[in-house]
Order: C-alpha cells, then structure tokens, then sequence
C-alpha cells in the first residue's frame, strides 16, 4: 500500500471507529421504546402525545443512541413525504429538530432554541436580549445552490 493510500485508509479507520455503534440490546430495546412512542403520536390531535426523556450517567452512549435514532427517522420521514414541503421547493422538509437541552431549561428556552433550529425569528417581544446573529445560518435554502444541511 502506497503512503497515500495508508494515510487515506487510517482516516477511514479513525473516522469508523470513532462512530461505531453497537448493537446492544440495551441500544435495541431504547429504539423500539422510541419507536412505539412516536408511532403512537399519529393520532388525533385532541389527544396528548407520549413523550421520552434518556436519562443516564455520562459516557453510556445517549447522545449516539438518539442522534442515530433521529437520523433513521429522519431518512424515513423524507422518504415518506418528500423532501419538500410545497411544489416550489421552497420550504424545505425537516422532520427532526435537534437541540442541546441545557440543565436549567424553560419552556421559553427550549421554544427559542427551536425556533432557531427552524430559521424561524422570535415573535415579537417574546425576548429582551437581541436574537443572535448567526442562528439562521445553515439552516435556510441556500438560494444560490438550492441545498440545506441534512443528516
């Protein structure tokens, strides 16, 4: 093997390894929970939705469980519906919001950091602070190229 090609093949490598998930049971168990949740969510409207919250010590593989979970999901989800959400291809469909859930969250908060997650500006008067600047970036239509960021 080439130098080249050495040092091609260890990036792949490192890259596998460091996002490598096991087939656990526990990992099969924690997706057919999350799977039965939100498949129980199509119903009516007048009625209130499941819920799930992971709650570990550090190191246990949460975060990789879930974000794995949210991009099959999400795939799943596109492949249903489309990846667009009106026949102009503007407003892209995004099934799956990711946000970091900080130890001491509002409703208020959580309601923003979607929002930002969305591109969607606050309503009015709804925050004292200024809406940071770059929130919106990468989540918007790139008119230029007509892509967004995916899983």
């Amino acid at each position: 093997m080439s130098r080249q090609d050495r040092a091609v093949y260890d990036l792949e490598r490192r890259v596998w390894h460091a996002n490598i998930l096991l087939r656990t049971r526990q990992v099969e168990d924690i997706e057919l929970q999350l799977a039965d949740i939100l498949d129980s969510n199509l119903q009516d409207s007048d009625r209130v939705k499941s819920a799930a919250a992971i709650d570990a010590p550090p190191a246990l593989g949460k975060s990789t469980v879930v974000n794995n979970f949210g991009r099959v999901f999400h795939q799943q989800r596109i492949a249903e519906a489309g990846e667009w959400l009106d026949a102009d291809r503007d407003v892209r469909h995004l099934p799956v919001c990711h946000v970091t859930l900080t130890g001491r969250l509002t409703i208020k908060g959580l309601h923003m950091m979607i929002l930002g997650f969305y591109a969607h500006p606050p309503p009015p008067g709804s925050c004292t602070a200024p809406w940071p600047v770059g929130i919106w970036r990468g989540r918007r239509r790139n008119a230029s190229s007509g892509t967004t960021p995916g899983w």
